[in-house]
């Protein structure tokens, strides 16, 4: 038996070597294309003469096109050979185009075969996409040229790599079988587990804490409220609002002091053992104090008034004249709370008929303070005249004109 090694300008595929077996009888002729058997007949003449006729085959098909073409061009060079020659084990068949088939009587060794191997996730939720790669698989003596997947559900696919997406739970095999070019095969499988998709709930964050505070009074918000999702809170990262910010840690409840009148919006950011959190904020008006704050008369057609409170006696600017009294009164934030203006004394300083009349109807009504509200920086006193309202904030100077003596 006569192995073929090379054909025209290529080798034969290592494993699937076509053969040719020339009976002593002289005249018949058998062997395999490398996917089909065939018969045929042969005649010698002197001069190393060779025609061969009468090819018939069976007609499986091949395992893949490399087989396919090889097997095409082995039947077509046989029947056109002109001549042969014999070097000890090898023999060469030269054909009427004057190409040559190269075969030898020992056996080819046979060829390494390639190995299948499958990467993917070994665990994945309904659903969700998984990739199964089969790239990795190392070819044997001749390369990969197919890869078939079974996906343990009835489905089958083919490619290198392939995404795949159960909607099931479940365990499945999957196989892989590549093949080689030499129709070689191996194969491999995987088990993947699938599971339900599960419910993943965030944290709810819940702040709260007053409405309303004074400057300088402490102020405490709490997120103990708040609700767990899927997994446990476990860190709290707390916002005033003014730039004082605290976490994340531990801490479910934070304390600060606001040092300016306005309006703030702290907040907290609940953090579970997921990584998943929720955010919540709340809205705080920080009031002036009563006492302290240097408070100016809104709405003057004359220069700045002034008021300012201090351990019971209340002082400022009239337009014209520096004044001063006893007062007392009850605090509570957020209420109207009652005053009473003691016994008011001024300066006597000399001024304009227009500053004079505002000053002294000043005066007067503060004089018949009843009650006070306090709103951020506003304040407002209620008198026998109407209300006085003041703002927290720095006066501006004003020019009186000079005041003949």
């Amino acid at each position: 038996t006569w192995y073929l090694l090379s054909y025209e300008t290529l080798n034969a595929i290592p494993g699937s070597n076509p053969t040719a077996f020339f009976a002593a009888d002289g005249s018949s002729l058998n062997g395999n294309t490398g996917c089909n058997d065939y018969t045929g007949s042969y005649k010698t003449e002197q001069g190393n003469a060779l025609t061969i006729s009468g090819f018939n085959s069976t007609r499986a098909a091949c395992a893949n096109d490399a087989l396919a073409k090889q097997e095409e061009t082995f039947l077509r060079l046989m029947p056109a050979a002109v001549s042969y020659s014999v070097n000890g084990a090898s023999l060469q068949i030269l054909t009427v185009d004057g190409g040559t088939m190269n075969f030898s009587s020992i056996a080819p060794q046979a060829p390494k075969g390639p190995t299948a191997v499958i990467v993917s996730e070994d665990l994945a939720e309904t659903g969700q996409p998984i990739t199964f790669n089969g790239a990795s698989s190392t070819a044997g003596d001749t390369p990969i040229v197919r890869y078939d997947w079974e996906m343990g559900d009835g489905a089958f696919l083919s490619g290198a790599t392939v995404p795949y997406t159960y909607n099931t739970p479940g365990t499945y095999t999957v196989k892989l079988t590549v093949t080689d070019q030499a129709g070689k095969t191996s194969a491999t499988t995987k088990s993947v587990q699938i599971t339900p998709v599960v419910e993943v709930t965030p944290p709810t964050a819940v702040i709260e804490g007053p409405a309303m505070a004074f400057v300088g009074e402490s102020v405490t918000f709490s997120a103990a409220n708040s609700q767990q999702g899927t997994a446990a809170i476990t860190s709290y990262l707390w916002q005033s609002g003014d730039g004082n910010n605290v976490g994340p840690g531990s801490d479910s409840s934070f304390t600060t002091i606001y040092t300016q009148p306005g309006t703030y919006y702290p907040s907290v950011t609940v953090a579970d053992a997921g990584g998943l959190s929720d955010s919540a904020s709340m809205a705080i008006t920080i009031n002036a104090t009563l006492d302290g704050t240097a408070w100016l008369l809104n709405g003057t057609e004359f220069g700045s008034i002034t008021l300012t409170f201090a351990n019971g006696t209340l002082s400022g600017f009239g337009g014209c004249n520096s004044y001063n009294a006893g007062y007392t009164t009850t605090l509570a934030a957020g209420n109207t709370n009652n005053i009473t203006v003691g016994p008011i004394t001024a300066t006597g300083a000399l001024c304009t008929p227009e500053l004079a009349a505002q000053e002294e109807a000043y005066l007067a009504a503060l004089q018949t303070a009843s009650s006070y509200t306090i709103n951020g920086t506003a304040l407002t006193l209620t008198t026998a005249s109407g209300p006085l309202n003041f703002s927290a904030g720095v006066p501006t100077p004003y020019a009186a004109p000079a005041v003949a003596p």
